[in-house]
């Protein structure tokens, strides 16, 4: 792939496989995946697929800053980030 001087929310969605949500702010991006069992996943090893994921498509270009796992009671409707999830967030 082409060196792009910006990544955008939009490329990264149609790019990158395995999170439900993004943000992008400046030179970081924050994924999310939510769950309700975790099913013996951790936010390391969420973490470590995004980063697979983002070395294929962007190489060299994003380092692991955090990563974690939010746990809150289920709440039907409510959004990935008040829900349960794991997130991890990259630098550019």
């Amino acid at each position: 792939m082409t060196k792009v001087k910006k990544v955008t929310k939009r490329m990264l969605e149609e790019t990158v496989t395995g999170f439900d949500a993004v943000i992008v702010r400046k030179t970081e991006a924050k994924f999310g995946r939510e769950y309700y069992y975790r099913h013996g996943q951790t936010a390391k090893s969420f973490s470590s697929e995004i980063k697979a994921e983002l070395d294929k498509q962007f190489p060299g270009r994003f380092e692991l800053k955090d990563c974690g796992d939010h746990w809150a009671a289920f709440k039907g409707g409510a959004s990935l980030w008040a829900s349960s999830h794991f997130w991890a967030v990259f630098s550019s």
